[in-house]
């Protein structure tokens, strides 16, 4: 019977297909375990993982919605400009003085100090000093977006060739439309500026009248601060007499052009004019000039600081000494 029985329980294995020794049944156990181990192993790794990831993620989070949360002064200025847009307050409106903003909205006068430090700069409020002053709703003007578009073309590198572009996607266009829908008084203050024009400042005039008769308000906006720029960086262009009567022949075409409303052709004139400008300047190898390089910011300040420039060697130190807190 024992021999019956050892025999069902090895026939039992060989119906399994493993028939094997007693070691080798050691060995399978021992592989079983093995294998139950290191999964248990795995999913304790899997959880750390995802706890971590879940620790990290909720610092993102974290992270994330302190950064997206704007401080009062923020606010504040989001609250005022939407109340001057909303209710189309004009220009030279007389808004409260600080300290009613500070009693009637209950922010501090730091906060409000701030806010409206934040609508100066968009250009949409300004503060009069004196007995008749106060703070006074504005509005901005191309020199607001120039300023930050010559910033823009600073600390990007910009180049000449890079202003072409935009010159040559924009102006033509600019040409047509004002050909098409300016009235007879601008069209003549064109056609005026261009035969009377003699030097670079009246060159760059040319283009500052076609933009601001532009009928598309987007692209006399674009033009506008555009042309600040292009007048900033004109005294580094270096044309001679030559230079400047070629220009004003065409000026006077493109003019010509505009003033008899013909649209197709003064938007041609246009784009051949600034082809010849950058082929020009393409020649002197200076398209890949940066368009307003940092000196050229020297330009900006008062006699005083134009003077203390020149004491300290050219340069100003306005990093805080390490150490100081």
């Amino acid at each position: 019977m024992a021999h019956g029985r050892r025999a069902l329980v090895h026939c039992g294995r060989h119906r399994e297909g493993t028939c094997r020794t007693r070691g080798e049944s050691h060995d399978a156990g021992k592989a079983v375990a093995d294998g139950q181990f290191r999964r248990r192993r795995l999913a304790r790794t899997e959880r750390c993982r995802g706890r971590r990831a879940g620790a990290v993620s909720d610092a993102e989070s974290t992270t994330e919605r302190r950064r997206r949360v704007p401080k009062a002064a923020d606010m504040l200025a989001d609250r005022l400009r939407h109340q001057i847009l909303m209710d189309d307050l004009q220009a030279g409106t007389l808004l409260l003085s600080e300290p009613d903003l500070v009693s009637q909205l209950g922010y501090s006068r730091a906060t409000v100090r701030q806010a409206l430090s934040l609508l100066e700069a968009d250009g949409l409020v300004y503060t009069k000093r004196g007995p008749n002053g106060g703070i006074i709703v504005s509005r901005p003007d191309p020199l607001h977006l120039s300023r930050s578009l010559a910033l823009q073309f600073t600390l990007s590198d910009a180049t000449l060739r890079d202003l072409f572009v935009l010159r040559k996607m924009t102006e033509p266009r600019a040409a047509a439309i004002v050909a098409e829908t300016a009235s007879a008084e601008r069209r003549a203050d064109i056609l005026a500026c261009a035969t009377s024009e003699c030097d670079l400042v009246g060159h760059v005039r040319f283009h500052g009248l076609i933009a601001e008769a532009c009928d598309n308000v987007l692209l006399r906006a674009l033009l506008g601060a555009l042309h600040e720029v292009v007048d900033w960086h004109s005294a580094d262009e270096g044309l001679d007499s030559d230079d400047l009567a070629r220009t004003a022949h065409v000026h006077r075409a493109i003019a010509t052009a505009i003033a008899d409303g013909k649209a197709d052709v003064a938007e041609q004139a246009m784009l051949r004019h600034l082809e010849l400008f950058e082929s020009h300047l393409g020649r002197r190898g200076r398209l890949d000039e940066p368009v307003l390089p940092p000196a050229r910011w020297a330009g900006v300040g008062t006699a005083r600081d134009h003077e203390r420039l020149r004491e300290a060697g050219g340069r100003l130190s306005i990093l805080r000494p390490k150490g100081d807190n």
